[in-house]
């Protein structure tokens, strides 16, 4: 199975700003200019144990279990 990958993308589609996804990449120590050309494996937003990350992977799931993602 491909690992899922979260986009800037995702973030918008359920209603995360630009401005705070950024201040959150930031806070746990990852890059923007990074994320919004690549993504973030959600195994590694997992291991931070983050309330908005985990909130963030339950929702991109529900959508490609519902096609609303490939």
């Amino acid at each position: 199975m491909t690992p899922l990958i979260l986009t800037l993308e995702d973030c918008r589609r359920h209603g995360f700003c630009c401005r705070g996804v950024k201040t959150w990449l930031e806070r746990n120590g990852w890059d923007w200019k990074t994320f919004r050309a690549e993504g973030m494996p959600a195994e590694t937003v997992i291991g931070t144990g983050d309330a908005m990350g985990r909130e963030l992977i339950r929702r991109v799931e529900k959508d490609i279990e519902d096609g609303r993602r490939v």
